[in-house]
């Protein structure tokens, strides 16, 4: 901080701005920008003024800050040796820089949600151990044993992605926001433009995954750099894939000739990376919410004499999903689920037999097949056909495996059990 100024941070504790808690925000609340050269000669009341001159103000600039569709604050550029007469540009790149503010504000919502899941991912866990001691029925016993492996493999997958996004994504917050003041000092208009397009075209790309056409890609990227005169092109090729930017990047060239390069193209990296990681949260947050839903459903214990208003499908999908890691590794799963009616019926006792039906259908399967669950409609009930493509079971076994589900009122049809 230079001599002669004091700093805000810090110095003021609450300030209410009842104009902006009566308007709900004012223009602000409909994304526009405000700009002030000087604030003696705009008619501010004398509160306004006393205000600003302890911000040691005499011009100043403010862009909305968003989560979401909700205004969340304000960010404000002030300047404080003499008026300014504040260009578009820069009002321009102080809107941009609120715009990613947003987007972290976005990624420190869903840390918070990761929180919340991975606690309710921890007790749904617990409850699955405590729901195996207190089961009765030994096939069941045996199957959540087998279960609890695979689950707690798919588990580990989502937490250890969100791990990964949360680390990477703080680190290039960090070195993004304490960058951001540079921006206007090393880059020209210009190159702040091609900067920001750089930044949207990276969130836009998708990443490339097959490492053989990446190296034969890298290699061209490489070779039309060199071709234009880029310094340290190969390193370069390698930040531009890994946003994404694998063609039509002759627009980026006043950047790569430019004195600040390298540090652009990090500065660049670290911005587009905490948008593609917090997408990455939200689909392992999804998937851990499946996850988390079908332990709920599954461990729960609630034997009920009264038959309760059900869709089957809904056990279904929640058994399907307590297998979906052995399921995944090499059998081929078709769902074929006709429109049908709820109806009444004992869930738990439902889920044990999807759970016996797919799980023998998995072991029938050790080399891999199809596996084909299909629901329709059959006169007055339902039709659940669980069928796989394993070696089947000998005929004068099938009569008697058939009859452990006459109790059901409903028809369950299953072929080649193991």
């Amino acid at each position: 901080l230079a001599g002669g100024w004091k700093p805000l941070v810090g110095s003021f504790s609450s300030i209410e701005d009842t104009y902006l808690m009566e308007t709900k925000g004012g223009r602000y609340a409909a994304n526009e920008t405000f700009a002030v050269s000087d604030i003696y000669q705009v008619g501010h009341s004398d509160c306004h003024i006393a205000l600003l001159e302890e911000f040691q103000a005499k011009a100043y600039a403010v862009a909305p800050i968003f989560d979401g569709d909700r205004l969340w604050g304000l960010l404000t550029a002030f300047q404080n040796t003499a008026p300014r007469n504040w260009n578009t540009d820069e009002i321009q790149l102080l809107a941009q820089i609120g715009e990613q503010l947003g987007i972290a504000l976005k990624q420190s919502e869903s840390l918070r949600q990761i929180e919340a899941r991975s606690s309710e991912l921890k007790q749904a866990l617990k409850q699955l151990q405590q729901s195996q001691i207190e089961l009765i029925q030994q096939e069941k016993m045996a199957a959540l044993g087998q279960l609890i492996a695979g689950v707690a493999h798919e588990i580990n997958n989502p937490l250890g992605a969100i791990k990964a996004a949360a680390s990477n994504t703080q680190k290039a917050l960090q070195e993004a926001l304490d960058e951001f003041p540079e921006l206007q000092q090393r880059l020209s208009t210009q190159e702040q433009t091609i900067f920001f397009q750089l930044v949207n075209r990276a969130i836009c790309s998708q990443p490339l995954v097959v490492s053989q056409e990446n190296r034969a890609l890298k290699r061209q990227i490489t070779a039309c750099l060199q071709e234009r005169d880029i310094q340290d092109a190969r390193n370069i090729a390698d930040v531009l894939m890994d946003m994404g930017i694998c063609e039509d990047f002759d627009f980026l060239l006043p950047l790569l000739k430019g004195e600040h390069s390298q540090w652009v193209l990090h500065f660049a990296y670290n911005l587009s990376c905490t948008f593609l990681n917090n997408q990455m949260i939200l689909r392992a947050v999804d998937r851990s919410s499946k996850i988390v839903f079908a332990l709920k459903s599954y461990a729960r214990v609630e034997q009920s004499e009264v038959k309760q208003l059900i869709k089957v499908t809904d056990g279904l999908e929640t058994t399907i999903e307590i297998y979906y890691n052995q399921i995944k590794r090499n059998i081929d799963l078709i769902r074929d689920y006709q429109d049908i009616p709820a109806i009444f019926a004992y869930p738990d006792e439902l889920i044990q037999i999807w759970t016996n039906l797919i799980h023998n259908a998995i072991q029938a399967m050790e080399s891999g097949g199809t596996l084909t669950v299909a629901v329709r409609p059959q006169d007055n009930g339902i039709e659940v056909s669980i069928t796989d493509s394993g070696p089947g079971i000998r005929s004068k076994y099938s009569q008697k495996s058939l009859m452990l589900f006459s109790p059901l009122n409903l028809w369950v049809r299953a072929a080649a059990w193991g």
